[in-house]
């Protein structure tokens, strides 16, 4: 439903409120609008902008065919510059206030479109008028001020209407004239033909040319003058205009043909209506002689208008309406400081004024307003720290404070080990990759082994030697490589040790074979391996003596 002002009796309820806050609201299911706002035309109890809407395009009733849109009330392959395709209806995302911006962003109740933007006030230059920022001064429907209407073949200048003359014709006083036809106009302003000469081409001739007719003073060519259309005296209906010589309709807004001159459904252009107060006149909407005018050219129905209710400037609250003049609450609702609200549905507003339902929570979702009282969404339950789901909350799983635990997660409100882990009197563990329970609940791998594909396996950089995975890096036993011993205890020496792979001796010892020796005493190595002192000779300091 699109929005806007509700202007139905049989609504009303509550007493009267005023407060500086102007808003759009819907009309109730079920409710007729009584008057819709300027700018729009009730259709089957819906107030439509018949100049967009895709289902009532130009009328009530008129839907575009499958494939195009609606643009200023004309079904259309496409929409015209400025305007972008909103589900059918060309619609201007800077001033739309169902479409800010993008199609579908509705603004909020209390603000309105400027310039693509949600906003509280219209920015300057701009005047809100009708729930809507215009340019009083360029704006031909709002033109000096808010409903003052340009008529047709006028143009907003200014803040002033003034007559733009179509293409061919020449603004001569108060009128619109062809220059080249006109024999009180010819060739000039106020350049008059004298009896008998006739106007022909811009020039005062004594007979008219053979493709043109004398009809009044003026060589015309029935072709295309709605005066003499076809023929000297045919003239064409307001609604109408000479093509080819034969009237045909000028305006169709969907299927009818109207004149935008008078009539308040299409007044100065399709779905451009009157309000009940006002008639069209020329292509704008007047004030009715019984009117109550507020300001300049705002006549309101001061019985229904929510921003004039029951006087000029009483502006209803958020989400009121007016009805015989008073502001009240739609059927529904009910007023909570200066807005309407439902206390069935409304979170600030729970079963009762300022009754708000908790926003939020350390842990969990919030609650909603349901029924007038405050729970839980649908398939959530309230525990201690909010509402949560007790099918897949591991904190609370099945019932309230009932947590997983061991790795476990919540599925269908019971503790489980998740895909691919195995329950075991410890947790859930992986036997696939799990070192103390791989392949099996409780079964260790050994030092230096891991568990690959369920299997104890010596780890990257280890070597299996005699059923043991050992380290080839520092084990003196496999130094580099199985059964690789480095040299034991010796008394002058020390011990060796395995390091990188590779045995060394500590201290000041050299390696000679597979043994650990100090070159400074050793007589069969002295001062270098394998260098033996001759018999009877010590070795000292490296030396033989």
């Amino acid at each position: 439903m699109r929005w806007g002002r509700v202007f139905a009796v049989a609504l009303f309820f509550g007493s009267s409120l005023a407060v500086p806050s102007c808003v759009e609201v819907t009309t109730p299911k079920g409710a007729v609008p009584a008057n819709c706002p300027s700018g729009t035309t009730n259709c089957n109890g819906r107030c439509v902008d018949i100049g967009t809407d895709v289902k009532h395009c130009g009328a009530c009733g008129t839907a575009c065919p499958g494939g195009l849109v609606c643009s200023e009330g004309v079904c259309e392959i496409s929409c015209a510059k400025g305007t972008t395709d909103c589900g059918g209806s060309c619609l201007n995302l800077d001033w739309t206030n169902q479409s800010c911006g993008e199609c579908g962003n509705a603004c909020p109740p209390g603000e309105l479109c400027a310039e693509g933007v949600c906003a509280k006030t219209c920015p300057e230059p701009y005047t809100k008028c009708d729930g809507k920022c215009v340019d009083l001064q360029t704006d031909e429907g709002n033109c000096g001020a808010c409903q003052a209407a340009c008529g047709t073949g006028e143009e907003c200048k200014a803040g002033d209407c003034a007559l733009a003359c179509p293409s061919g014709s020449t603004k001569c006083g108060g009128s619109c004239v062809k220059l080249q036809a006109d024999a009180q106009h010819c060739g000039a302003c106020n350049k008059a033909c004298k009896a008998p000469a006739v106007c022909a081409k811009g020039s005062c001739v004594g007979a008219c040319p053979s493709d043109l007719l004398p009809c009044d003073g003026a060589c015309i060519d029935p072709r295309d003058n709605p005066q003499h259309c076809g023929a000297c005296g045919n003239v064409c209906a307001a609604t109408e205009e000479c093509k080819s010589g034969s009237c045909q309709c000028k305006t169709l807004c969907g299927t009818a043909c109207v004149d935008p001159q008078s009539d308040p459904k299409h007044c100065g252009g399709c779905g451009k209506s009157c309000a009940a107060t006002q008639t069209c006149e020329f292509g704008s909407c007047k004030c009715k002689a019984d009117a109550v005018k507020c300001g300049s050219s705002i006549c309101p129905d001061l019985s229904t208008n929510a921003d004039h209710c029951g006087s000029c400037g009483n502006e209803c609250a958020s989400g009121a309406i007016c009805s015989d003049g008073k502001c009240g609450c739609p059927i529904g609702l009910t007023q909570c400081g200066n807005t309407c609200v439902n206390l069935l549905t409304n979170k600030s507003h729970c079963g009762a004024c300022g009754a708000a339902c908790p926003g939020s929570y350390y842990y969990g979702n919030p609650l909603v307003c349901s029924g007038g009282q405050c729970v839980c969404p649908t398939g959530q339950t309230q525990c201690d720290t909010g509402c949560v789901y007790l099918e897949s909350d591991a904190s609370h799983c099945g019932a309230c404070g009932q947590a997983c635990t061991g790795g476990k997660i919540c599925d269908g409100g019971k503790c489980v080990c998740k895909a691919g882990f195995t329950e075991c009197s410890t947790g859930c563990k992986n036997l696939q990759t799990d070192a103390k329970s791989c392949g099996a609940c409780g079964q260790s791998c050994a030092a230096n082994e891991v568990c690959i594909a369920g299997a104890c396996t010596c780890a990257a950089g280890a070597l299996s030697c005699g059923g043991a995975c050992v380290n080839p890096y520092n084990d003196t036993s496999n130094c580099g490589a199985c059964g690789v011993v480095c040299p034991e205890y010796a008394p002058d020496a020390g011990t060796g040790y395995c390091m990188s792979g590779t045995c060394y001796c500590g201290g000041f010892a050299q390696l000679c074979g597979n043994a650990c020796v100090n070159v400074s005493s050793n007589a069969a190595h002295c001062g270098k391996c394998d260098n033996a002192c001759p018999a009877g000779q010590l070795c000292s300091g490296g030396k033989c003596g």
